[in-house]
């Protein structure tokens, strides 16, 4: 072969191996005889987008052929990093995203979850908060705050029997009081028993307000209803701490009724004026009247005495200051009569609150008080003792 052939095979090697400066023959690099040597790094770089590339092999736990890992561990050292461009972010294999996808939808299920249980959790905390929910589950039976209900209602079930016994108590003096005055003897003793009993409830410190709605609802209203009969008791006893002589006289005027009033006549600038003036000393009305008596009549703020002709007949108002008696059952408003109305009806109306009322026309009954306590106490001891 001449010198030009030579050379212009030794310069084209020469060039072979410039343009493949870095890169390891076929032998280096471990594979066989006659097999494509592997690409530039750049071309490589470009390569690693392709499914069936390394990470493929690695995300599912399996080893790369030993042929591709030796010829990757070569090139790596290679690589000049002041001229090699930044190799671009590696992209995951499918199996990689696979994994990916699949934790997403895990958590994003768990989350759905979560916000489920949150809403629950909300729920349940309003439902609490309105006292709709306490006996619910055994946790909240046994927790701090269900033990506190328990003891509570526990309490105030002793609190409510004891409220009962004193307003059946208080509902027996009554009834005797009322049957006694309607038989027109006052109750004397009455007054004083009427103040030596009190029906109260305490609800300060019994968890009410974590009771179960329709419970709260019993509770409040029979507690109003004990503090409104306990009004009522203070109002009789104060009645009948002043009536006892008016009712008795009252009683007595019934079966032989009096004058207490009478009507006296004086002239004015627009003619004759009557007023209503109150006699010094009532007299019978079914016996003889007296020509003349004195009244009770206030002038200028005073209270004053006048005598006064009873009129018989002639014109009005006459010189003398002229009175004409008043039927006592014209006057029974201004009378004790309207007091002995007052207690019968205050009496009447304790007996009904306490012990309830019975139409035997319709045999409609309405429950008073006593049973109120009875089915009130009955619920609080449910609660008490739930498990």
């Amino acid at each position: 072969m001449s010198d030009d052939k030579k050379k212009a095979k030794i310069d084209l090697k020469a060039r072979l191996g410039k343009s493949t400066m870095g890169l390891p023959t076929p032998s280096q690099a471990g594979l066989p005889p006659g097999s494509i040597p592997p690409p530039a790094p750049s071309l490589l770089g470009s390569m690693q987008g392709i499914p069936a590339a390394r990470p493929s092999f690695v995300a599912q736990g399996i080893a790369p052929p030993p042929s591709i890992t030796s010829a990757a561990a070569l090139l790596a050292p290679q690589q000049a990093p002041a001229q090699a461009p930044p190799p671009p972010e590696p992209r995951l294999s499918a199996a990689a995203q696979t994994i990916k996808v699949e934790m997403g939808e895990e958590v994003e299920q768990e989350r759905k979850k979560m916000q489920k249980r949150a809403t629950l959790y909300a729920v349940i905390g309003v439902v609490v908060g309105a006292g709709l929910g306490f006996v619910w589950g055994g946790a909240s039976k046994t927790g701090d705050l269900g033990k506190r209900v328990q003891d509570g209602a526990g309490k105030l079930e002793k609190d409510v029997r004891a409220a009962n016994d004193k307003m059946k108590e208080l509902g027996e003096k009554i009834a005797a009081g009322q049957k006694t005055f309607s038989e027109k003897q006052f109750p004397e003793d009455l007054a004083r028993d009427l103040g030596g009993i009190s029906v109260a409830v305490e609800i300060d410190g019994k968890s009410v307000g974590n009771y179960p709605s329709g419970l709260q609802k019993k509770v409040f209203t029979y507690v109003q209803a004990v503090n409104d009969l306990n009004k009522t008791k203070d109002t009789l006893a104060g009645l009948l701490g002043q009536a006892k002589a008016p009712v008795q006289k009252y009683w007595k005027e019934q079966s032989d009724p009096v004058v207490n009033f009478s009507v006296m006549f004086r002239g004015d600038s627009k003619g004759v004026v009557a007023e209503l003036v109150p006699n010094k000393e009532p007299f019978a009305f079914g016996k003889d009247w007296k020509d003349s008596y004195t009244v009770l009549k206030k002038e200028r703020d005073k209270s004053g005495e006048k005598n006064a002709t009873r009129y018989k007949k002639g014109d009005l108002p006459g010189t003398d200051p002229l009175v004409v008696p008043v039927a006592p059952e014209s006057v029974a408003a201004f009378t004790s009569e309207q007091l002995v109305y007052k207690l019968g009806g205050a009496m009447r109306d304790a007996v009904r609150s306490i012990q309830g009322t019975s139409d035997e026309a319709t045999g409609q009954e309405t429950p008073g008080l006593l049973k109120s306590g009875e089915d009130l106490a009955i619920d609080l001891k449910k609660v008490a003792i739930a498990k």
